[in-house]
């Protein structure tokens, strides 16, 4: 059952059909008049005021539709993407299958050979293409301020100012009929037209900084909103300065005007977010890596509260070991004061071996590190390990030492690069819960995989 805040308005719905009826009569008009350009440059000024109420009658209805995928800033992201998207998808698609029927005379919007398909077609696309950035619009508020819907949003109501004084500054720099510049009225080689236009791409985008929803994405998020972002963002780009665009504004200037300076104003918050995106690039192996590893550290500690069984922590441990490390092999032994060597546990090799291979390397040991490396297809250490597979290609040792216990984890990989240095504190901090569970003293059976 929907909430009373959730449900449509009747007051929303009346103004839609009366701006769908305002658009009829305007279609219907243009057909009716289309080849007498004395009409449209007489009445322009009536016509373009008509279809602005027409369509501010319809933005509560929009305005509503937006809110409804505006739940979480996921799903109004790829919301914006698809309509901005599937809005490029149409009009390339009918370009390809009904250009010849959609032709216009010297790129005039008022000049096309079949003028009662051309003047339907243009008034629908232009009010889509109206409405689906009016829509993303808002969705582009709600992830600038989905954190915190309190925090002042000047810079925005300036960005959509600026553009709705584009939208009707443009009326006195194009002839509404043939849609090229006029001589007279306002200065259009003047530095300011240029300046104001710059002003604007400015103000947009230090308002395009407003993207802290990356900050909520984790690493994979940020690589599929990356991939979608450059795809939307490239197709855009293209449309953008392509005639394509011509067919989604040419109902009227101040539409053209809002069009060109909506469409300009996402292509920029794309780019923008593409760029913070880029920059969590180099980021996200780490930041995946801590995640996992504070999973894992939760899922042991739960592990040696809720449950007393040694070999399904200690494989546990192992396994997170292995994953961090990327190894092969893994085993960790540990000794006691005045004491003789134990295998706790260990990974894809025996107990026996494990042993023997310890001793050798114990043995090479001269001085006190953080970790030992040993490379196996170099070094002779090789030669002392009784039927050394081919394939192994490093052994690591790193040695926890405490009071009372020391502890020592072996890894093996077949891959000389596997290992990094700087996960030595990761793999001691899961070596310290053997410490907690019993000291760590009590030997647990090898599991083969």
């Amino acid at each position: 059952m929907l909430k009373k805040s959730d449900s449509i308005r009747f007051r929303d719905i009346f103004l839609l059909v009366l701006s769908l009826i305002v658009f009829g009569i305007i279609a219907i008009v243009d057909i009716s008049f289309y080849h007498v350009p004395s009409f449209i440059r007489n009445f322009h000024t009536e016509r373009e005021l008509i279809l602005i109420l027409g369509f501010l009658a319809m933005t509560p209805f929009l305005s509503h539709l937006s809110s409804k995928f505006q739940k979480n800033y996921k799903t109004t992201l790829y919301f914006s993407i698809a309509l901005l998207f599937g809005l490029i998808l149409l009009i390339s698609v009918t370009q390809l299958f009904w250009g010849n029927i959609l032709n216009l005379w010297n790129n005039n919007p008022l000049l096309a050979e079949n003028p009662d398909y051309w003047t339907l077609f243009s008034t629908f696309m232009t009010l889509l293409a109206a409405s689906v950035l009016v829509i993303i619009l808002f969705n582009l508020k709600f992830l600038m301020f989905f954190r915190n819907i309190k925090k002042s949003d000047l810079l925005f109501k300036i960005s959509i100012f600026l553009i709705l004084i584009f939208s009707l500054v443009l009326n006195f720099y194009e002839d509404h009929y043939s849609y090229k510049q006029l001589d007279n009225a306002f200065p259009v080689k003047d530095l300011s037209r240029y300046a104001w236009i710059v002003g604007g791409l400015l103000i947009f985008t230090i308002n395009s900084i407003k993207n802290s929803w990356i900050e909520e994405l984790n690493p994979r998020e940020k690589i599929t909103a990356l991939v979608f972002i450059i795809i939307t963002l490239g197709f855009s780009g293209y449309f953008y300065l392509s005639p394509l665009i011509t067919k989604l504004y040419a109902l009227s200037v101040t539409f053209k005007g809002f069009i060109l300076a909506s469409f300009a104003y996402i292509i920029v918050y794309l780019t923008t977010a593409t760029l913070k995106l880029l920059f969590h690039i180099p980021l996200i192996g780490y930041h995946e890596q801590m995640e996992n590893e504070l999973k894992a550290v939760r899922e042991i500690s739960e592990l040696i509260t809720n449950s007393g069984d040694e070999e399904l922590i200690f494989a546990k441990i192992i396994k997170h070991i292995t994953k961090i490390a990327n190894a092969d092999i893994c085993w960790i032994e540990s000794e006691k004061k005045d004491a003789h060597h134990k295998i706790l546990t260990s990974k894809n090799i025996s107990r026996d071996r494990a042993e023997d291979i310890s001793s050798i390397a114990r043995n090479r040991i001269n001085n006190k590190r953080e970790f030992y490396y040993f490379d196996l297809v170099n070094d002779d250490l090789g030669d002392f390990i009784e039927d050394m597979p081919k394939k192994w290609k490093m052994l690591i040792l790193v040695p926890v030492s405490s009071e009372e216990l020391s502890t020592n984890l072996y890894l093996i990989s077949t891959k000389k690069s596997s290992f990094k240095a700087s996960n030595i504190n990761s793999l001691k901090t899961f070596l310290s819960f053997l410490k907690i569970v019993r000291g760590g003293t009590k030997p647990v059976s090898s599991t083969q995989s």
